[in-house]
């Protein structure tokens, strides 16, 4: 048996190349090409076994959190590495991906169709004018192409189905008919605008959801950054680590919900910083389990500001797209929800987070070490840490935490998987 039949018989028995499997082949190869660069990057040589390169690298990758090696003892490089790690491993960067694969695949699917049609109905229309030429010889070609209302009925089908149209046909209450030809191409009208629609929708989720990853990230870091350099320095100097970089690295593990820190004490020395902790609060919740509420409340307020500047017939496309987007969400991007489970969402983070605060207020009340926080700050700690134990992953006062608390933060995890 030649290498060729080799390979072909192996092929049998792998999985079909489909979204999962590529899914699962990008975390394992890249969780296992950026582990044997990690080990090499150790200073000195040997310093972090491959073992714990690779647990850490997992971790950063999977948005675990976890690490056997304390962070400051790694090179910059290898920081920089879990730093991009983090990155490339989050949900909503793999969803930028997933959107941008469906918007290529629709285009490939749907386009040539329209096109055909297009050209179908054009070929009509002009085999229609050459026998209206024929029949009537005092009617010249001018005269026949000049007033636009007065084109057959062929052309106003060949002007609706031009691809970059979006327009008010687009019924978003009708059940979607498909019908194919012979060639297994959508011709039904109706089926069209509404899968137009929908392809409008993933162009506008290819735009905003890309700004919103980059922005709340680029700010945030930036504003982290920039406060403590100037107000707590000393804190990341004693581990040796530069505060811009410092501020940058806590603000991207808070937005993906990893819970790394540069730090060995993680949050502890920031108990009393109130900018700190409410903006990596904010990123916790944007980058996770409020993400759905967040982007849902964008694309509400972009339709009411298109609706209040705009004239009724102005930006059509865009504005259906919005309202297939919170119409029926799901169809289009799997972390948007519709309105009503939006507002249950948002109900039960109220209550669950609430719940882990008034927990830990009450829990702490004869604790020493969170009585030796004054109260202002303590309330803060309190709430910054029931957003963080629930997906964020940093701690800020876990020092004697009491077995009760605990019990209830591990109870808190599983109810943020469920």
């Amino acid at each position: 048996m030649g290498p060729l039949a080799s390979l072909r018989s192996m092929s049998k028995h792998l999985p079909a190349l489909n979204y999962i499997t590529v899914h699962y082949c990008y975390f394992i190869v890249v969780c296992l090409l950026s582990s044997a660069i990690f080990w090499a990057s150790s200073k000195p040589d040997g310093h972090i076994s491959y073992v714990d390169s690779l647990f850490v690298v997992v971790s950063a990758m999977t948005e675990a959190g976890l690490n056997t090696v304390n962070l400051s003892s790694m090179t910059t490089w290898q920081q920089t590495i879990l730093f991009l790690l983090i990155i490339f491993g989050s949900t909503i960067w793999v969803s930028i991906w997933t959107v941008i694969a469906r918007k290529f695949v629709f285009y490939r699917l749907f386009m040539p169709c329209i096109t055909q049609q297009t050209q179908r109905v054009a070929n009509q229309h002009s085999r229609d004018d050459e026998q209206d030429d024929s029949s009537n010889p005092y009617i010249t070609r001018s005269d026949t192409l000049s007033p636009e209302a007065d084109l057959p009925s062929a052309a106003v089908e060949a002007e609706d189905a031009s691809p970059p149209a979006c327009d008010s046909s687009c019924i978003l209450n009708q059940e979607r008919i498909t019908v194919k030809s012979e060639n297994g191409c959508l011709i039904d009208l109706s089926d069209r605008h509404v899968c137009r629609c929908e392809y409008h929708a993933l162009e506008l989720l290819s735009v905003v959801v890309p700004l919103y990853f980059f922005l709340w990230q680029l700010l945030g870091c930036l504003g982290l950054a920039a406060w403590m350099h100037h107000n707590m320095p000393d804190t990341a100097l004693a581990n040796g680590i530069n505060p811009w970089w410092l501020g940058i690295f806590n603000g991207v593990s808070a937005f993906n919900n990893s819970g790394m820190s540069l730090l060995d004490a993680n949050m502890m020395p920031f108990q009393e910083a109130y900018f700190v902790l409410i903006t990596m609060g904010l990123m916790i919740l944007a980058g996770n389990t409020a993400y759905p509420i967040f982007l849902r409340f964008i694309f509400w307020c972009g339709l009411k500001i298109l609706d209040f500047m705009t004239e009724e017939a102005s930006f059509q496309s865009t504005k259906l797209a919005i309202k297939l987007l919170l119409k029926d969400p799901r169809r289009i991007y799997t972390n948007l929800f519709p309105s009503r489970l939006t507002w249950w969402l948002l109900f039960m983070l109220i209550c669950l987070n609430t719940a882990d605060w008034v927990f830990f207020e009450l829990l702490n009340l004869h604790n020493s070490v969170v009585g030796s926080i004054s109260v202002g700050p303590r309330i803060l700690v309190g709430l910054f840490q029931a957003l963080a134990v629930r997906s964020g992953g940093f701690y800020v006062s876990f020092a004697q935490a009491r077995q009760h608390r605990l019990r209830i933060y591990r109870e808190s995890k599983f109810g943020h998987w469920a």
